[in-house]
């Protein structure tokens, strides 16, 4: 897309608890007047929902935490310096 669009901001449910990402945290790669947007969707065969890859535009804003014992994951605001708003949710 052309880096001079707006790109909306892009708001995931996860276990209630709202993540936003907004129109610059989704650009993944940026040329000389092109971007790419780092988001994949796909349909999956066992499911009619749309389902969406969490990838590096995700990660890059929030902190992941695996804790495969007892099969679930953590969210939580990535450091970037100080920031107000932290939110922790386990999933």
């Amino acid at each position: 897309m052309s880096c001079s669009l707006e790109m909306p901001s892009l708001t995931f449910m996860i276990g209630g608890v709202n993540f936003s990402l907004t129109g610059e945290d989704l650009i993944y790669k940026e040329t000389s007047s092109d971007c790419s947007l780092g988001l994949v969707s796909f349909e999956s065969k066992s499911s009619s929902a749309p389902q969406w890859i969490l990838g590096d535009a995700f990660m890059r804003k929030y902190y992941v935490q695996f804790d495969w014992s007892k099969y679930r994951m953590g969210f939580a605001l990535a450091a970037t310096g100080s920031h107000p708003n932290k939110t922790d949710i386990l999933v």
